[in-house]
């Protein structure tokens, strides 16, 4: 929480998730001055206006993070022949009713094996808030593990405040 001058006048601030914001309010045309935040994004603080009028404020501030669904297709590799499958990972993310809306940049997906060791990564691309990529997975499985191999497909974004999401989809080998 904080101001800042400029040529255009004096603007509140914030900063959250690594990112500084501008907080300007409408009719505040000499000073904005924000005083605290509360857990549920709450901003306070006064401006003066044109003619040196002095006003509180009340705003809000987005601290709810994307909702990511995430379906994959196939959800079982048979036979555990040891071949890689193509799977199908697709879904939405979504920041609403009234957030700040998804990052394009910050969407990324990461694979996990169950003893964790980490599969495929990368990013993809969000088009309209939906989503689809492929991953190759190796069907294959120990025979000592009677509940069969287990893939996590972690997909994960951030809002433009800078609020993290993440879901995940689960693929398995199974024993038989």
């Amino acid at each position: 929480m904080g101001s800042y001058d400029d040529s255009r006048g004096k603007h509140g601030s914030l900063y959250m998730a690594g990112t500084f914001s501008s907080l300007d309010i409408p009719g505040g045309t000499a000073a904005i001055y924000a005083n605290g935040i509360n857990n549920d994004g709450q901003i306070v603080g006064f401006y003066t206006d044109s003619s040196g009028g002095t006003h509180g404020f009340l705003a809000t501030v987005d601290m709810t993070p994307p909702v990511i669904i995430v379906s994959d297709s196939p959800a079982t590799l048979w036979p555990p022949s040891g071949q890689l499958v193509i799977v199908t990972v697709s879904g939405t993310i979504t920041d609403e009713p009234n957030g700040s809306g998804v990052q394009a940049n910050s969407t990324a997906y990461r694979v996990m094996d169950e003893s964790g060791q980490i599969q495929p990564s990368g990013s993809f691309i969000l088009a309209d808030g939906g989503y689809a990529f492929t991953v190759a997975l190796q069907a294959s499985r120990r025979g000592s593990d009677l509940d069969g191999r287990q893939y996590v497909i972690t997909v994960s974004a951030k809002d433009i405040t800078g609020n993290p999401g993440s879901a995940s989809a689960t693929v398995t080998v199974p024993h038989n």
